[in-house]
């Protein structure tokens, strides 16, 4: 059996004891820290990730699944002699990113790496981030972004880190492939992990990028923003509509109808998102995830497009919003109204 499906085994049973065992038992070999994470833990939450998706474990499966990578994780930084004499890097998960795994992963290998790390968590509001950057003066802050729908709060923390006169690297699968929606963003660099000791040495041998000018901002900031503060108007209007284009809905219990009205959030925080960065290739490759995690739970293959279209017709003051939605539902093939 290899390392990662005896990891898997204990991952899957909750069995943290065993995880943290069998990890110092692989650095007692002479595996290194970074070989762990990236070749065992990090494949390990993957795997268990799309087996959520596909209906084979439950959330409740899920998160033990994760309390024993944090376990291992732990074991791994444990087994790491702290740097001596080493820059400081500060690494936070971006305001409203609550997935905190690949963040910790990261500041374990910064660990091997010779950095030292401060990790502050998952979801630290973007001014706290600013208060303890600009005590801590650190090389650099690097923000984990693994949730597209975080991107609002990412700019948040990003625009934090440059308060305190740091440069920012980017980091995570919601910042896109090899991290580009972070310089959308205003970082200085995104890149994947492993290049991270690269940039971080070149910026301590040669100096950091520059820091955007004061002021600043995304260009579909505003439209972003204008969402934002509307968003509970629009989810109301979309939740009135909906009995007509989905006539099951008048069955639902209390339950049923909050599930439902949190689905069609979690929409939209995805619009808010796919307009800030202007992508709506973001948000369609959403759709198509959800098409396809609703199907293997059973659900009614018209629940998906009665959702969107009942949101399309309550983005009608949104117009960026509106457009960015019909754009990525026919992406996504799954339908808009568009009228």
């Amino acid at each position: 059996m290899t390392e990662l499906a005896a990891f898997l085994e204990c991952a899957t049973a909750g069995d943290v004891h065993g995880g943290v065992t069998m990890v110092n038992r692989l650095i007692e070999g002479g595996m290194t820290a970074e070989d762990v994470v990236l070749r065992v833990l990090a494949p390990a939450q993957r795997h268990v990730g799309r087996r959520w998706e596909r209906n084979e474990l439950t959330v409740a499966e899920e998160h033990l699944a994760t309390t024993v990578a944090d376990g291992a994780l732990a074991a791994v930084v444990q087994a790491t002699p702290p740097p001596s004499a080493a820059p400081t890097v500060l690494l936070v998960c971006a305001e409203q990113e609550w997935h905190g795994v690949a963040a910790r992963m990261c500041a374990a290998l910064l660990g091997g790496w010779g950095f030292a790390v401060r990790f502050l968590g998952a979801s630290v509001p973007a001014d706290d981030v600013a208060a303890y950057a600009a005590d801590l003066r650190p090389a650099a802050v690097l923000v984990s972004c693994t949730f597209p729908a975080a991107l609002p709060g990412a700019v948040r923390t990003i625009r934090a880190g440059h308060c305190a006169g740091a440069p920012v690297i980017a980091g995570g699968r919601g910042f896109g492939s090899a991290a580009v929606r972070g310089l959308a963003l205003g970082a200085q660099a995104a890149v994947d992990v492993r290049e991270l000791p690269v940039v971080l040495r070149e910026w301590l041998a040669r100096g950091a990028p520059e820091l955007p000018p004061r002021g600043w901002r995304p260009a579909g900031e505003p439209a972003q923003l204008s969402l934002a503060v509307s968003k509970d108007d629009v989810l109301r209007s979309a939740m009135d509509d909906l009995p007509r284009r989905h006539p099951n809905l008048r069955a639902y219990d209390a339950r049923q109808l909050l599930r439902t009205r949190e689905d069609l959030a979690h929409i939209l925080s995805f619009v808010e998102a796919a307009v800030l960065v202007e992508d709506p290739s973001l948000l369609g490759r959403m759709l198509r995830w959800t098409a396809g995690v609703l199907e293997a739970r059973g659900v009614a293959a018209d629940a998906l497009p009665s959702g969107i279209a009942v949101l399309d017709g309550a983005l009608t003051d949104h117009p960026e919003a509106r457009a960015c939605l019909q754009h990525a539902a026919r992406l996504a093939r799954v339908g808009a109204s568009g009228d």
